[in-house]
């Protein structure tokens, strides 16, 4: 029961850390392009994480809390918590020192090192396909929304004038921002999920996810974009390109699309990470000079700090664990 205990304190400032890290860059995306207020980009980003899985179930957190590493029993639940802990203070640690990092990158590693540490069994497919996709899918995103939206823009260009009709979609930014609050919610913002399902099978194996659960656990996320996005984090994307409200609308469509259809498989995603290589290819078509590439080569750096760093911290914590 303690175990259990410890692991909803943990799922509670896992929520804050995710909103604090994630949800303050899309709310700082969304308000500095939009009508929406930086409260509404909340509400709508803590809405979607108690709609979604109600709508689109919890496939993703089931993969993290089940496939990815067997969290069951004693061991697999300590495990568990000691590489939540570990993706956390990664995060933490890298977001002081202002340098790039990615939360679902993190908890892969955090979840993978761990596991394997303590010597429970691991998917080398799932986890292997995990980070293969975190990398891939925001690449494929970027060149799909390259090549769509040079069609689109350009009849967009005929249709509503040359950029007068389209900073005046104002609306449309607005609802194409909800969409992927609720993307959000069905893929990257599962591993706030994953780490209720486990307390609630260590200490309350009869019951499982529910709306209030949902609730509390979008609450506290909430709490965390507030925070965060007080500071306007470097690296968002936000600043990676000079966009207009169309092309925040197509890269927000098309970063869902990804969103969406990853969760379909179980396998999570970085939103933000997947939104700023959409903005990278929608706005090529606009030419490339003002695309701020030092941005865009910090948050490609990501890739390669945040999960060797969270999987060597999960996997010390792990052996100091087997020797209590």
């Amino acid at each position: 029961m303690l175990v259990a205990v410890l692991l909803l304190i943990v799922a509670a400032g896992f929520a804050v850390v995710n909103g604090a890290n994630n949800g303050s860059t899309l709310v700082v995306m969304a308000s500095t392009s939009t009508s929406l207020l930086p409260i509404t980009a909340v509400a709508l980003l803590a809405g979607g994480l108690v709609v979604g899985p109600l709508l689109l179930g919890t496939h993703v957190a089931v993969t993290l809390s089940s496939k990815l590493l067997e969290a069951t029993g004693p061991l697999g639940e300590r495990t568990f918590l000691v590489g939540v802990i570990a993706a956390m203070l990664v995060i933490g640690l890298l977001s002081w020192r202002k340098l790039p990092s990615s939360m679902t990158l993190a908890t892969i590693g955090g979840l993978d090192g761990a596991g394997i540490a303590a010597g429970l069994h691991t998917s080398w497919t799932l986890g292997l396909l995990a980070i293969v996709l975190a990398i891939v899918i925001p690449l494929a995103t970027g060149a799909i929304s390259f090549a769509i939206s040079r069609t689109f823009l350009a009849v967009a260009d005929r249709v509503l004038g040359q950029g007068i009709g389209r900073h005046g979609l104002k609306w449309l930014r607005d609802s194409t921002f909800a969409l992927q609050s609720l993307a959000y919610a069905t893929n990257d913002g599962q591993r706030m999920y994953a780490v209720l399902l486990v307390a609630l099978r260590a200490g309350w194996p009869g019951d499982g996810l529910s709306a209030p659960l949902f609730l509390a656990l979008a609450t506290a996320f909430g709490m965390g974009a507030v925070l965060g996005a007080g500071r306007l984090a470097r690296g968002t994307p936000s600043q990676l390109v000079v966009a207009d409200t169309f092309e925040r609308s197509i890269a927000s469509v098309m970063a869902s699309a990804a969103a969406f259809g990853s969760s379909i498989i179980g396998v999570p995603v970085s939103m933000t990470q997947t939104t700023s290589a959409a903005l990278v290819g929608v706005h090529g078509t606009r030419g490339m000079r003002r695309v701020r590439w030092e941005e865009i080569s910090k948050l490609m750096s990501a890739w390669l700090i945040t999960l060797p760093c969270s999987g060597a911290l999960a996997a010390i914590g792990a052996l100091a664990l087997k020797r209590i």
